[in-house]
């Protein structure tokens, strides 16, 4: 695992929760509608049993039950609209909601976007 760059500095145990723990969260297993309210992020490089390198976003938050939780995905639709996000918000807290969809070319994808509160 080689970390590519983050939001801020994470302690130790944060690291090990967005890099290797069995609790994270694979965002195209999360419902339609899930959100977190993001409190950091880390774009890292991780490697699989076969050996294949793959660049993974894990969040690091709290749920709507106000637990700690951390999303992760290697989707590049989910990543852009991340990042379009975060290059708003900066610094800022703010709650992201997890959706999905299917392309013109029959494949499923998940994204998210920023959770309005009306």
């Amino acid at each position: 695992m080689k970390i590519i760059n983050t939001s801020r500095d994470f302690t130790k145990v944060e690291t090990y929760l967005m890099t290797q723990d069995n609790d994270m969260k694979s965002v195209k297993s999360l419902p339609d509608g899930a959100e977190l309210n993001v409190t950091g992020w880390m774009y890292y490089i991780d490697t699989n049993a076969k050996g294949e390198e793959s660049e993974l976003l894990s969040v690091i938050g709290t749920n709507a039950q106000g637990e700690t939780e951390v999303w992760t995905c290697q989707s590049a639709t989910f990543k852009r609209s991340f990042d379009d996000i975060y290059g708003i918000f900066g610094d800022e807290e703010f709650t992201i909601k997890k959706m999905s969809g299917v392309t013109k070319a029959n494949k499923d994808y998940v994204n998210c976007c920023l959770k309005v509160s009306k």
